[in-house]
């Protein structure tokens, strides 16, 4: 009926300048947390090279090396975030600063002692855990030798995650999308130099 009547429905989307402003603001940040949660994808495909269970025992590594850092982000971020962001709305930049200080020291104090412990009893956990069925005490040893390469790096991705939620705060969103590339590609170069080193060298 529409077509005999020559009528023709046409849409047309109306962008305001705030919806304007959160997309453009939303297209870095996107950008970047993309090319960061594909690190791991990068690392499964070097561990498909290597002996064969590597990439289950890299899937269970990262699995218990998230317990800290999860524990971190969802406890001390939010309300690092909440409270920086406040801060930033008032204009109160000097507060501002002194927090963001207060949680990376409060990152730095706490992150070294709980992954101290998680290196010392790793073998008792991955045990705990995964030890049954098919998954053996060899098992156990590979997926132990990854988690002790991800340990040294933990602390300071916590206090990446601090830092990009900063940038974010403070409108440098290019900059979240620079850190997620920068990582990427040292993480491929990082592989590719360290893969004689078996699996612990793709944890690194």
């Amino acid at each position: 009926v529409l077509h005999r009547a020559k009528c023709r429905p046409i849409i047309r989307i109306k962008h305001d300048a705030l919806m304007n402003r959160t997309i453009r603001g939303a297209a870095p940040i996107l950008l970047g947390q993309t090319l960061t949660a594909m690190i791991p994808l990068v690392d499964r495909l070097f561990a498909g090279s290597l002996d064969v269970g590597s990439i289950s025992a890299l899937d269970y590594a990262d699995r218990i090396r998230w317990i800290p850092q999860q524990f971190i982000e969802f406890t001390l971020v939010p309300v690092a975030f909440a409270s920086w962001s406040h801060g930033v709305a008032k204009g109160q930049r000097v507060e501002y600063g002194r927090q963001l200080g207060t949680s990376l020291r409060w990152v730095s104090t706490l992150a070294p002692p709980a992954l101290m412990g998680l290196y010392l009893c790793r073998y008792v956990i991955i045990g705990l855990l995964f030890e049954y069925g098919e998954f053996n005490a060899a098992d156990t040893h590979r997926c132990a030798d990854a988690l002790v390469g991800y340990l040294p790096g933990l602390t300071f991705a916590m206090m990446g995650s601090l830092a990009i939620r900063a940038h974010i705060i403070e409108g440098n969103l290019r900059w979240v999308m620079a850190m997620g590339a920068a990582s990427l590609g040292l993480k491929i170069g990082l592989n590719w130099s360290l893969l004689g080193l078996g699996i612990g060298g793709l944890t690194l």
